[in-house]
């Protein structure tokens, strides 16, 4: 009868390690799928701080600057009204952000190749 038992107990520690083994070969085994990833970045400004004649933009890394951050949340009212807002100064931030200072025009006109004159405060 110990025989017998001992071989009950081998067999049922044989079938454990068989099935221990064939479940951790199935959770090991593995299969590769591939997906195309795409990732866009759009530009984002904010106003980083502002004078009663500037305004600091802080923008995303080589974006270009906008053509009237008036239009921004965060600018000053008495800069909204001073008329337009030319870029003065480009930096860059120590967090690789682009800085664009823009001051108030005192008078821009237009010239008829589109390049503006302006005279600052």
């Amino acid at each position: 009868m110990r025989t017998q038992k001992s071989k009950l107990r081998g067999l049922k520690m044989s079938l454990s390690v068989c099935l221990f083994s064939a479940f951790s070969l199935a959770a090991a085994s593995s299969t590769t799928i591939t997906t195309p990833l795409s990732i866009t970045v759009l530009a984002v400004c904010f106003v980083n701080g502002a004078t009663a004649q500037q305004v600091q933009l802080k923008c995303t890394r080589n974006s270009a600057p906008p053509q009237d951050p008036r239009t921004l949340g965060g600018v000053p009212d008495n800069l909204r009204m001073a008329g337009p807002l030319v870029v003065v100064a480009e930096d860059q931030a120590s967090d690789g952000a682009t800085l664009y200072t823009y001051a108030t025009a005192q008078g821009a006109v237009s010239s008829q190749d589109g390049v503006w004159s302006v005279d600052y405060f």
